[in-house]
Order: C-alpha cells, then sequence, then structure tokens
C-alpha cells in the first residue's frame, strides 16, 4: 500500500480507491468471460456499480453528519400533527398513552335540552362547543377554565369519551386560579397524572389534546415549552401582585387555535402539564394544575375550593427589568401598596403577624422565592397551615417569623341542573 502522506492524498479518498480496487478484483475473479471485450464491459459495469455504491455511502455520511452539526443553530419549527404522525415527535410516545390521553379530555357545550325531533337535531357540532376539560376524578368531576365556563349559575353539557352527553350537577368555582370544576354524573372514567413542574424544561415537547374538527376523538397537536414563568403584564401597575391570586403561566411556543380552549396539555408520557389560556390575548399560556393537590379533598368531599390566604400585596424582585432608585437590589418579595391596594389586608394572616409595607420575603418554608411567585408557592399549602418565613426588614435585617396562613372564604357551588332537567 502507498504512503498516503506522500502523496497527499486524504484518507477518506485513498480509501474510496481502496474500496474500488477491491471490488474490481472481487468482480474480475468471479465474473470472468472468455472474450476481452465481454470481460472490459463487465469491468466498466463493476466499476460503475462501485462507484455508484461508494457515492452513496459518502452521501449518507455527509448527510448526517450535516445535520448533526446544524441541528443546534437552527431555530426550531413546530409542527402541528395529527395522530398519524405523531412518530415525527422527538421522543417516542406510544399507543396506549395517547389513547389514554383521548380517554380523559372532554368537550364542553352550552346546555341545551333534548328536543323531540331527531338525532341530528339532538347533536351538537365541535365548533359550537365552549372549549375542552380534563378528568379528574372516575366519578365525574372535571376541571377547565374560567374562560370556557362563565357563568357559575348555568348548566353545561359535558361529553366524554364515550361520545355521551351529560349535564353538569355542580359548578364550582376557583377563587385563586382561574379554573372551574363541573360535576356530571358519571363512572369509570379515565384520570391522569400531574407532572412534577420542577422536571419542566424550556423548549421540552408537549401534547396539546383538543377537539378542533368533526371527529369522535379529539386531535393531538405537538408544542414546546417556551416560558416557565410567566406573567401578563401592560404597565407597572401590573407587577403588583396580590396572594390570593396566582399570575404564573408556562407558555407555549406557538398559539392554539381558539376552539382550544381548556385544551389539556400533556408531557409524552402522558403526565398532565395543564390547561390552555389566554396570554396577552392570544391561546399560548397554559395555568399550571401543580396548584390543585391541596384543594383535591375538600373539593371532593364538602364541593368547595379552600385556598390558604396571607393577605398581602407584592412587587417580585426577579420580574423586574433594571435597578431600583437607589440601584440597590430587592430580593424576594416586597409589600407595597398600590392604588387602592393595600400592602397588607386588614385582620389578616400578614396583619396578625405584623408583616409590615417595605418587608421582603426572601423564602418560604426554605425554598427561595425567585422565578415562581409567592402566590404560587403559597398555594401548595392549605388554609390553616403554618409557615416559616425569612423577612428582610430596612433597620433590622433578616429575621425568621410563623405565618399562620388564613382562608380564603369560597363561593358557593352552583347546581342549576336540578332546575333545567
Amino acid at each position: 500500500m502507498k504512503d498516503n502522506n506522500a502523496l497527499n492524498i486524504p484518507p477518506q479518498v485513498q480509501y474510496e480507491k481502496e474500496i474500488r480496487e477491491i471490488y474490481r478484483e472481487r468482480n474480475a475473479k468471479q465474473f470472468l468471460v472468455p472474450s476481452a471485450a465481454k470481460t472490459e464491459s463487465t469491468y466498466k459495469r463493476g466499476e460503475l456499480f462501485i462507484m455508484l455504491a461508494v457515492a452513496l455511502i459518502v452521501s449518507v455520511i455527509t448527510s448526517v453528519t450535516t445535520v448533526s452539526w446544524l441541528e443546534p443553530l437552527m431555530p426550531w419549527a413546530p409542527a402541528q400533527l395529527s395522530r398519524s404522525s405523531v412518530g415525527a415527535l422527538p421522543t417516542d410516545v406510544n399507543d396506549e398513552t395517547v389513547n389514554n390521553l383521548r380517554k380523559s379530555i372532554v368537550a364542553i357545550y352550552p346546555f341545551r335540552a333534548a328536543k323531540s325531533a331527531g338525532v341530528l337535531d339532538n347533536s351538537y357540532l365541535v365548533r359550537e362547543s365552549l372549549g375542552q376539560g380534563l378528568v379528574l376524578s372516575s366519578d365525574g368531576w372535571i376541571v377547565t377554565t374560567s374562560a370556557v365556563v362563565s357563568n357559575q349559575k348555568q348548566t353545561y353539557r359535558v361529553v366524554t369519551a364515550d361520545g355521551l352527553s351529560r349535564p353538569t350537577e355542580l359548578v364550582v368555582y376557583d377563587p385563586v386560579v382561574p379554573l372551574v370544576y363541573l360535576k356530571i354524573k358519571a363512572g369509570n372514567l379515565t384520570t391522569t397524572a400531574f407532572v412534577d413542574s420542577s422536571r419542566l424544561t424550556l423548549t421540552q415537547p408537549v401534547l396539546a389534546a383538543a377537539y378542533t374538527v368533526q371527529s369522535s376523538s379529539p386531535e393531538i397537536l405537538w408544542r414546546r415549552l417556551s416560558n416557565l414563568s410567566a406573567v401578563a403584564v401592560t404597565d407597572r401597575g401590573d407587577l403588583v401582585f396580590s396572594t390570593e391570586s396566582v399570575p404564573d403561566r408556562f407558555l407555549l411556543d406557538q398559539p392554539l387555535s381558539n376552539l382550544s380552549q381548556g385544551a389539556p396539555i400533556f408531557n409524552l408520557h402522558g403526565e398532565t402539564v395543564g390547561l390552555a389560556v389566554n396570554f396577552q390575548g392570544v391561546l399560548k399560556g397554559v395555568v399550571p394544575l401543580e396548584h390543585l393537590t391541596p384543594v383535591i379533598d375538600s373539593l371532593f368531599t364538602v364541593q368547595q375550593v379552600k385556598r390558604p390566604a396571607l393577605g398581602i400585596n407584592y412587587i417580585q424582585a426577579n420580574w423586574l427589568t433594571g435597578l431600583t432608585a437607589d440601584n440597590e437590589p430587592r430580593p424576594g418579595a416586597q409589600l407595597i401598596s398600590s392604588g387602592a391596594k393595600p400592602a397588607v389586608v386588614p385582620a389578616s394572616a400578614a396583619a396578625k403577624a405584623q408583616l409590615k409595607e417595605g418587608d421582603q420575603i426572601i423564602s418560604l418554608n426554605g425554598d427561595t422565592v425567585a422565578a415562581r411567585s409567592l402566590s404560587a408557592m403559597l398555594q401548595q399549602y392549605r388554609a390553616g397551615d403554618t409557615v416559616e418565613m425569612v423577612v428582610k426588614r430596612a433597620g433590622t435585617g433578616e429575621f425568621k417569623m410563623l405565618v399562620k396562613l388564613g382562608e380564603i372564604v369560597p363561593a358557593i357551588s352552583s347546581s342549576p341542573a336540578a332546575t333545567k332537567k
């Protein structure tokens, strides 16, 4: 074999030449013919075949190398996929997962009494739906958003995966998160687990399940998470938050259609991330459902949503752009008054603990107030729980205090179906 370096021939080119020589010798031994003309013709055909094979190998290697190098540099263009193309997802999504997701989705419609006319008059069109919801319990509890169910005193129709339409028996509003809970008479409905939000990452692929076309099952749409701690702000006043409302939203990289209000969002393992809501006028926000765990017991037992109350208005440092007037950072959540909103609500849990305007809440039970809002952190607890806060106060420094959380008085549950049967 000749010295590649001496001839300045790239190793890959020399290797391809050696492959062609090996194939030529092999073809010459196996396909010898008596005629010189035929032998020459065979050599030419063999050489052509070898060249084509080598070109194919080089092309595949080049393509794979190029894609591997370019993919991290190119912006991801999300696709809207039907179930038939779910195989194109970057992570495997098996049929069992998708089937379970579809069984846990419901469509919600305005109430319409059954007519004596034919089946066509009693049917629903997808475009008539108010949105979607998620099965919370096998015996008929459903969660959706306040954009889908806007009137607690009305009755709604819930169409489950088996195609049956059932009227709502109860409509319960959440006093802190824009969620609504519906109770229908049902059994053996399919539920899903909630995702641990600490495992969510930016650009993570997720699945949205929504009825957007006339079909017996929802479409499965592919999106990515583009933000895990977004708040809707149009002016400076919007940066002052109450602990009795949770502003945090996840964001999708591309919006969903208007028919997808309340559509459940799942990770690729079939765990529920949240429900689709408008964010600054576009259906790309996601209300996390991690806040549901503390209220499930009261919802299922006494048909009420009991939420903890602290009673402060605050501004959170990590959502500010730039520095304060004195160029000193304000860590955590700083108690602040804004217009008619006092920094500390009279007679609240915060007032009883003697929190003051200007105080900065640095941590809650050891968790630093950072990306997630103080409001969202509080909703991991129940009314009546005692939490430990690290507070920083001007002239005093940091100190710890124990605060017993109050309770938000829940709205009275509605059972309009009893009067509309």
